[in-house]
């Protein structure tokens, strides 16, 4: 099952702060609420049932900036239209990337609650879907690329936010999956392919080659135990144009063998 470290605010803001001041207030709660370790169905409890405000990271020292990020292990999306929760989880299958552990719906969201949950899916417009990466990651800058460069270009109707992005809860869980986990390169990989599905092949090598060489070196590498069979590199052209070696799992309606 496992447990993951995220920051909690430990009091229920049921309703979203409407005034300067309700939002100043609500910010600074938040912004010193504790760490904690919970089970995602502990955190979709707390969140979704429960209105906590919350934090995908953790912080050192513990107040919610930039500057004191000291890891995370979720990427959130939080999407206000344009996409429902069904077209998400089936873009996913389309992708062959792991569909989100926790979907809930918004503070603001108008869908009747009387639906089904099934039929909320597909109503719901305004909602968040909570990722489960394979590993905590600990580098700021290379958190920041793999939301941008990466779960962005998959879901370009959500809304662009702060890495360190300060989250109300919600009215409902409608989606829970405790098992799926997503892979820093495996995500990296699928956004290069999308993201250029309809460039040529010269024209995608040479995009490949000018967005990673401006990486740091290592970028997924700090000094964590890494796979011995991924190479040192960001590069996930490379990696995934070689599948017939490493095993990869290939995306269906894209020509891995140009």
């Amino acid at each position: 099952m496992g447990k993951f470290k995220v920051t909690l605010m430990m009091e229920s803001t049921p309703v979203k702060p409407q005034t300067d001041e309700e939002k100043l207030e609500w910010s600074r709660k938040i912004g010193k609420a504790p760490e904690v370790e919970i089970t995602l169905e502990e955190l979709a409890g707390f969140v979704s049932d429960l209105q906590h405000s919350w934090c995908h990271a953790t912080f050192a020292p513990q107040w919610i900036h930039r500057d004191n990020f000291f890891q995370s292990q979720m990427i959130v999306v939080d999407v206000d239209g344009g996409l429902s929760p069904q077209q998400a989880l089936d873009r996913c299958t389309e992708l062959d990337i792991p569909k989100p552990n926790i979907i809930y719906r918004t503070l603001s969201d108008a869908t009747d609650p009387s639906l089904s949950t099934t039929d909320k899916l597909t109503a719901t417009a305004k909602f968040r879907m909570i990722f489960v990466l394979d590993a905590p990651v600990y580098n700021l800058r290379e958190y920041e690329l793999l939301v941008k460069e990466g779960m962005y270009i998959l879901f370009p109707e959500s809304d662009h936010v702060s890495a360190t992005q300060k989250w109300l809860g919600g009215q409902e869980t409608i989606y829970l999956d405790t098992d799926s986990r997503l892979s820093a390169i495996q995500l990296m990989a699928i956004a290069d392919v999308f993201d250029t599905r309809d460039i040529g092949e010269k024209g995608r090598q040479k995009r490949y080659k000018k967005k990673y060489s401006a990486l740091p070196p290592d970028i997924f590498h700090n000094g964590l135990v890494v796979d011995a069979s991924v190479p040192k590199t960001a590069n996930s052209y490379s990696i995934y144009k070689e599948n017939g070696e490493n095993g990869t799992k290939l995306i269906l309606g894209f020509d891995w063998a140009a």
